[in-house]
């Protein structure tokens, strides 16, 4: 029998393929041409100002962003925290991050590979 240390345990959470109501996942909306409006669900990451949607949420600590994301444009981490809230939604903080535990769905139009924020859709 061969021993076997531990380094470390890396969970992911993982958003699947599209939803019922319609939203798509990271990697779906990373693939939509240029202009289109789409509804995205990922997990929400922060980092030095820096809004991301991300298909996966490491739990390590600090948490990271897993898989495919997508940088999010127009969408100010103070605006994201009080419209989590209104929405009954919690945003995570760290030192200089945040994060969302949970998927949250995000509507915009897809530029560049990047997502221009309009709206928190109520999940």
């Amino acid at each position: 029998m061969r021993a076997m240390g531990v380094v470390g345990l890396l969970t992911l959470m993982v958003v699947g393929c599209g939803s019922d109501d319609g939203s798509l996942s990271v990697p779906e909306a990373y693939n939509e041409p240029q202009g289109a409006s789409v509804q995205v669900a990922g997990f929400v990451f922060v980092d030095d100002g820096a809004v991301r949607l991300c298909e996966a949420i490491a739990e390590s600590f600090p948490p990271q962003c897993g898989g495919t994301s997508i940088d999010v444009d127009g969408l100010a981490p103070a605006v994201l925290a009080a419209k989590l809230v209104y929405a009954g939604g919690d945003l995570a903080v760290g030192e200089d991050f945040a994060w969302t535990n949970e998927v949250v769905t995000i509507s915009g139009q897809m530029q560049g590979g990047r997502l221009q924020f309009e709206v928190l859709v109520g999940n």
